[in-house]
């Protein structure tokens, strides 16, 4: 069983008895196991059960290896954490579609797991940064609603890393900009200036961001088609228990149209001069 799984490019670690399986285990996490019945010292219930009791291992998929279909052992089996069950001998086949597809329902299970940890994250952040009379129950998921409903741009960055790297935006900012939160998922918000970088409304910024101030300025930014749209934007910093900063929340509005109304019309000003 081992050789055919090599040959089809998996690393495979063999446990001589099921102590040693812990051990190897603890060693190093395996993406699954295949778990023998009978094992020596510490048996195939006993180490299934104590992998899924510890974080680190909870979620390896383990399918068991049996010589004999009885129900009573199935239902054991899954009973304490197993995901799948093979009678031996079993067809090569076989084998391989049924550790495929554990491997890629284990691995979405972690995206999912990953996606959800990150949004949380997100909203506490949010959460947090509101006053207290404001805040809204994060198990509810209305200011997520709200955040990913809005026609402005939420940006939020990471003020205990250099350079103040984007962690999130919403899909507000998505339309505004033209760009993906994968897109500019770590960079400065500053590429959305492009070369039009001698804006003296960028030194406001610089110098809320050394003072932890909050502050509120107009901008020339780009859109990705390169096009140029004016961007209200309002700066604030969040803060923890101890007063220490580790985010700025930006709240951005396209006001390219109110700009152009206020663009001053040469024949209106002729006729006032008349």
């Amino acid at each position: 069983m081992s050789k055919v799984l090599e040959e089809q490019g998996y690393k495979v670690r063999q446990a001589i008895d099921g102590e040693m399986a812990l051990i190897a285990v603890e060693a190093e996490i395996s993406d699954l196991i295949l778990l023998g019945m009978n094992l020596d010292r510490v048996d195939d219930y006993q180490i299934c059960k104590q992998l899924k009791m510890q974080d680190k291992t909870t979620d390896v998929p383990i399918i068991f290896l049996r010589d004999f279909d009885e129900l009573s052992d199935k239902i054991k089996a899954f009973e304490i954490g197993g995901t799948d069950y093979i009678i031996k001998p079993c067809q090569q086949e076989e084998l391989l579609v049924r550790i495929e597809t554990q491997l890629k329902v284990s691995l979405k299970l972690k995206e999912v797991k990953k996606e959800n940890k990150n949004l949380v994250k997100k909203l506490k952040i949010i959460e947090n940064s509101q006053p207290v009379h404001q805040q809204i129950p994060l198990e509810s998921h209305l200011l997520y609603q709200a955040i990913a409903a809005t026609n402005n741009s939420i940006v939020i960055t990471d003020a205990t890393a250099s350079d103040y790297p984007i962690i999130y935006v919403n899909p507000g900012f998505e339309i505004m900009t033209g760009y993906s939160l994968q897109e500019v998922t770590g960079k400065n918000c500053r590429f959305l200036q492009g070369s039009d970088d001698q804006q003296p409304e960028l030194e406001q910024i610089r110098d809320c961001l050394q003072k932890g101030e909050s502050c509120h300025v107009t901008l020339r930014n780009y859109r990705k088609d390169g096009s140029l749209f004016w961007n209200e934007m309002s700066l604030s910093p969040i803060k923890d228990e101890s007063g220490n900063i580790l985010y700025y929340l930006g709240v951005q509005t396209d006001v390219t149209d109110k700009k152009k109304l206020m663009k001053p019309n040469k024949d209106i000003k002729h006729l006032y001069r008349k």
